[in-house]
């Protein structure tokens, strides 16, 4: 390939293409046979990666499809496969009834199943628990409300 009849004179290496704050930099390499090629350096698994291309436009649409997407915040573009981010949607899905934040979620379940021993026990206590219904049901305002009162009833002096 001809470099100079390619590309235009004013492009200057290393050239960066940006959307907003995220940006990704294609470099122009020469190997030692003399081929030109250009290397797309970006972010978009997390971790710097640098993939080579043998034409300036791939490159350079390559980068803007990365940018763009990790610009718009797309879960594949940090790294998840599809299956990752359909996962991860359903996982918001079932956690946002209950008022719980996916990271919280799957931190409670974690400790769970370390205190469990497993996984799989999880549910089972968890159903065990509701069946012998060890603690009434109340909000939280309910318990403070009947601890306060059973600590005035037994020590009256605190009362004051």
């Amino acid at each position: 390939m001809k470099l100079k009849e390619r590309l235009p004179r004013r492009l200057k290496f290393p050239y960066r293409v940006s959307c907003g704050p995220v940006s990704a930099t294609i470099y122009k390499v020469r190997s030692k046979n003399g081929y030109v090629f250009f290397q797309l350096a970006d972010l978009a698994s997390g971790r710097r990666r640098v993939r080579s291309f043998g034409a300036f436009e791939a490159a350079r649409r390559e980068a803007d499809f990365q940018v763009t997407r990790l610009a718009k915040g797309e879960a594949a573009a940090a790294g998840f496969s599809a299956s990752d981010a359909a996962a991860l949607a359903r996982a918001r899905e079932l956690l946002e009834p209950h008022g719980i934040e996916i990271e919280a979620g799957a931190a409670v379940l974690a400790e769970a199943a370390r205190i469990l021993g497993s996984p799989s026990r999880v549910l089972v206590a968890a159903n065990w628990f509701a069946r012998h219904n060890i603690l009434p049901s109340m909000t939280v305002r309910e318990a403070v409300e009947e601890l306060l009162n059973g600590l005035f009833s037994v020590a009256p002096d605190y009362a004051e």
